[in-house]
């Protein structure tokens, strides 16, 4: 876990990591450049409010904005979270890799403010209201990979090699250039809403939700191939 800032005129690369080979960051970011993650697991995640004599937990209702501003992340074999109270702009290259966008996946510090050495601890945080979702702004480029949107998505989409992208919450966007491949698959799932304001070329497979939305906003949706469940 990492508490602290990246910022400036650099790239950022994160190997393979022993032991359970999960980063979680609860600073900021702000590069220029790359941000490459090998493997494991990668959380950008908001700060949970710190209160005198009490340990920082999952369940609190209190947490700070964290933002993670940067040109591209790179992920390879991995899987990456952007969790409660984060806001991320940048594109995102996923390769055999997992993305939940507005995962519930965060990690607290026991030893949070206390100067002691970092004692993090696995938890689970759902927001109680929209101010506390996560946001991602910018493309994503899915090789081989499964993207799971659940909260606020604004940008393109292009989706190669098998890739599989789900749509479960009510807030994305497309709003840039976008493709699904012929052997890939954008799914709604059931209740969702996705809002296309631009051409969308799909040459794979459309799935579409019981009560899931699909709004067009006068624009062509390009080689559409639908499936009802």
């Amino acid at each position: 876990m990492y508490h602290g800032q990246l910022n400036g005129y650099m790239d950022v690369h994160v190997p393979s990591l022993s032991g359970s080979n999960i980063l979680a960051l609860d600073g900021s970011v702000d590069i220029s450049g790359d941000f490459e993650k090998e493997t494991g697991t990668l959380i950008f995640q908001g700060h949970p409010v710190l209160h005198a004599g009490k340990r920082p937990s999952p369940s609190q209702n209190d947490w700070e904005v964290r933002q993670f501003n940067l040109n591209v992340l790179k992920l390879d074999g991995a899987e990456f979270h952007l969790s409660r109270n984060s806001t991320m702009k940048g594109d995102i290259h996923a390769n055999n890799s997992v993305v939940i966008l507005g995962s519930n996946k965060v990690y607290t510090d026991n030893n949070d403010g206390t100067g002691n050495t970092i004692e993090s601890v696995a938890g689970e945080s759902t927001p109680d209201n929209d101010k506390d979702i996560s946001t991602l702004s910018g493309y994503i480029y899915s090789d081989n990979s499964v993207i799971t949107v659940n909260n606020k998505f604004n940008g393109g989409i292009f989706a190669d090699n098998k890739s599989i992208i789900n749509v479960h919450g009510k807030n994305s966007i497309i709003n840039a250039g976008s493709e699904i491949s012929k052997d890939s698959k954008l799914s709604l799932q059931n209740g969702s809403k996705l809002t296309t304001e631009v051409n969308f070329i799909n040459l794979g497979i459309l799935e579409i939700g019981e009560n899931a939305t699909l709004n067009l906003q006068g624009y062509k949706v390009w080689g559409l191939h639908s499936v009802y469940p």
